[in-house]
């Protein structure tokens, strides 16, 4: 039975003469512009054929169309269930192509390809459930991809590779899982990346690669875990990275190195307990490291990361122990006294290694030993 949608059409062919006629059941006008031609609401199963070449705008409302079996030109406004493999081949004149709010559940490879006029891509509010590699391909004036409010799981390696021209690409509001490395690479004037709001939990090294013109990356409100060593790769005009509201414990020496143009980074609302030495490298102009919401072990494992911010105080964090105390509160005494008795030198490489009165590191974290004892004296001193 078929499925009945709204289609909108508006076309403008490069041609001049005019072939074809008014199609049987559908009015017709036409003026300098080119013509105007009506057929909503006729029951039609398909589009007509042999449309006139000076078609300038054609309407398709409230009819049972639930494929596209036409090629176009130049510009188009359309809303039905899929789109057939080819549907815009050979559509070099192409500029934008509207597709919000309809009822598509997949792209397959090769459906965008070849548009070497095509500005604009909206696919978003469908209902897609994954992107294949090569379901966009040789799109070199693409600047704007919209592919937000579907249902995509999965994201295939190589699917956005060598965009010369992509600035804006949204993905939020989706349902997707992990990100893959090689997912997205070479985009050299990709601006924005929308990836929020989805079901992320991991993300693998090298996903995002070679995008010197990145300058937000938003990934909150996600399920990332933890995060690893060249997840931020090459990104030399990076300035604001959101990761707030997720599920990270865990982030690995050498994740945030080398941005140097990284003002602002919020991983609020996590569960970051530690932060290891060497997180964060070169970050010149960094004014802003959210960490509010964090439950923070305030014991010897927080010196090295109290050392690096103490040096910075102009950057803001909101940082807590897990206790409720803000780590601005720290007395430097109790902390330094902390750093002489178990021989952390903070400028000592093989920090992550050391030994805290007998015990290593890991066991630190609870609070045993001698290392209990002098945190019991920062807390002592911390109500003085």
């Amino acid at each position: 039975m078929a499925v009945s949608v709204l289609l909108v059409v508006f076309l403008l062919f490069s041609t001049s003469k005019v072939n074809g006629s008014c199609p049987a059941n559908c009015s017709c006008t036409t003026d300098t512009s080119g013509s105007d031609i009506n057929c909503n609401s006729r029951s039609l199963g398909h589009i007509p054929d042999a449309l006139p070449n000076d078609t300038c705008n054609l309407y398709l409302q409230d009819n049972s169309i639930t494929t596209i079996d036409v090629q176009f030109s130049t510009f188009a406004r359309i809303r039905f269930s899929e789109i057939p493999v080819k549907t815009f081949v050979e559509c070099e004149l192409l500029e934008n192509i509207f597709l919000t709010s309809n009822n598509i559940s997949t792209l397959e490879p090769f459906t965008f390809v070849n548009l070497p006029s095509l500005q604009l891509l909206y696919l978003d509010s469908n209902k897609i459930q994954s992107l294949e590699s090569e379901t966009f391909m040789n799109m070199e004036n693409l600047s704007e991809l919209f592919l937000s409010k579907n249902e995509i799981s999965a994201i295939a390696p190589f699917t956005f590779v060598n965009f010369p021209n992509l600035y804006m690409l949204y993905l939020y509001n989706n349902k997707i899982q992990s990100l893959e490395s090689n997912t997205f690479i070479n985009m050299t004037n990709l601006v924005d990346i929308y990836l929020y709001k989805n079901e992320i939990s991991t993300i693998d090294p090298f996903t995002f690669l070679d995008l010197p013109s990145l300058r937000y990356l938003g990934l909150q409100n996600n399920k990332i875990q933890s995060l690893e060593r060249n997840t931020f790769f090459n990104m030399p005009y990076l300035f604001s990275l959101e990761l707030y509201n997720n599920e990270i414990s865990t982030i690995e020496p050498y994740t945030f190195i080398d941005l140097p143009r990284l003002n602002y980074v919020s991983l609020a609302n996590n569960t970051i307990r530690s932060l290891e030495r060497y997180t964060f490298i070169n970050l010149p102009i960094l004014n802003n490291l959210i960490l509010a919401s964090n439950p923070l072990n305030c014991d010897c494992s927080i010196f090295p990361f109290w050392s690096w911010l103490n040096e910075r105080v102009t950057i803001e964090t909101g940082a807590k122990c897990s206790n409720g105390t803000p780590l601005t509160f720290l007395q430097p005494a109790a902390l330094e006294h902390c750093n002489q008795e178990n021989n952390l030198d903070p400028t000592n490489t093989h920090y992550e290694d050391s030994v805290c009165d007998g015990e290593t590191k890991e066991n630190t974290n609870r609070f045993p030993g001698q290392c209990g004892r002098l945190v019991n004296i920062l807390w002592y001193s911390l109500y003085e």
